[in-house]
């Protein structure tokens, strides 16, 4: 067992293409939107919002056994709930 502790949530977007959704699948757990829709979500370890374009995220994989850095387009991103989120994403300058 590990002892990586989940800081943080990242919900993507529903409507991505088929390519990028098949690839985040190997990443993300799906969940359940609040209309029924399939959404997947990131469990991550540390997220920085700093980049214009992308968000960095140390993401764990599906197991929880490791954890991988990645950068997610900003557009893909409908929610990040966890700790220390001080701003929203796509709304500051």
């Amino acid at each position: 067992m590990n002892d990586l502790i989940e800081t943080f949530s990242v919900v993507i977007r529903s409507g991505l293409a088929a390519r990028e959704r098949e690839f985040l699948q190997h990443l993300a757990h799906e969940i359940v939107g609040p209309s029924g829709e399939p959404l997947l979500e990131l469990r991550c370890k540390a997220i920085n919002t700093a980049h214009h374009r992308y968000l960095e995220a140390d993401v764990f994989d599906r197991d929880g056994a490791q954890v991988l850095h990645v950068q997610i387009p900003h557009e893909f991103v409908l929610l990040i709930a966890g700790e220390g989120i001080s701003r929203a994403i796509g709304f500051s300058a």
